[in-house]
């Protein structure tokens, strides 16, 4: 690398990457481009230390270029050529630009013991990975189906495809309730929450207004799903949502005119006041 390459970096990250590709021999820097004020720096690289097998999944080039674009106190994004072909780790935008995803925890996790050294490692190991179909991990299956930022499946979950799934999940919740004498409750039909025995809504309310001198009358209650029973059974001015699950709606004094997403709890408070 030339000095000249490094003189014109005015960004510490951008300068720690070329030495980095120089040192490791990872690659080499083609071009550099940058903002005016120098708040982010473009460079344009070629990757050759890529490991292809003899027989790669996905075509991925012995020397791949790439453009790394720094800015200050962010990850920086990776840019591959546009005729990539489109696989699993791979973000893909409407004006055509595909940046690699290269982690799969946010920033902030990695922030303090992310270097250039580690970030330039990691590209590579991105593009041997893929070029083996190896990178996609066994623990996320959809993610195949996901090769676009805008991209969205929908799935039909309808009554007869929940019900096996809803038994089951019925009768892992009596046998924790009836082994190990937990609190087994549920948001909606396919989630499952488990607690303490007494760490449930109902009581742990009941303690605050003890706390604070109000009778159970004195309260007003809102929920939507079966974790807000225990608190219905305890204040006698209870409010389900219009879109809350049919067990509660069966012990509520009321019901409220409007859903969650129509802001039927401010709503019904701004009446009440």
């Amino acid at each position: 690398m030339t000095m000249s390459v490094l003189s014109s970096l005015q960004l510490t990250f951008s300068k720690e990457i070329a030495l980095a590709l120089e040192r490791t021999g990872i690659g080499k820097v083609i071009s550099i481009n940058a903002a005016e004020e120098h708040d982010w720096e473009l460079l344009e690289v070629d990757i050759e230390a890529i490991e292809l097998p003899q027989y790669p999944i996905f075509p991925v080039k012995s020397i791949e270029r790439i453009k790394i674009k720094i800015a200050n106190d962010c990850l920086p994004v990776v840019f591959c050529r546009q005729d990539f072909p489109l696989v699993p780790h791979l973000n893909v935008y409407e004006n055509g630009d595909k940046t690699l995803c290269l982690f799969d925890v946010p920033f902030h996790d990695i922030k303090y013991m992310f270097n250039a050294s580690m970030f330039v490692n990691r590209i590579v190991y991105w593009f041997s990975k893929t070029a083996r179909g190896e990178l996609h991990q066994s623990d996320q299956p959809l993610e195949p189906f996901f090769p676009s930022v805008h991209d969205a499946i929908i799935l039909n979950l309808n009554e007869h495809a929940a019900s096996p799934f809803i038994r089951w999940l019925d009768r892992i919740k009596r046998e924790i309730q009836e082994e190990f004498g937990l609190s087994v409750l549920s948001s909606f039909d396919t989630n499952m929450e488990v607690t303490a025995p007494l760490a449930k809504k109902g009581i742990m309310l009941k303690r605050v207004a003890e706390y604070y001198h109000l009778k159970p009358e004195e309260l007003v209650v809102f929920g939507d799903g079966g974790n807000d029973i225990s608190m219905f059974q305890c204040f006698p001015v209870s409010f389900a949502m219009k879109n809350g699950v049919e067990e509660l709606k069966k012990i509520a004094a009321h019901i409220t005119k409007y859903t969650n997403e129509e802001d039927g709890v401010g709503r019904t408070v701004a009446k009440l006041l």
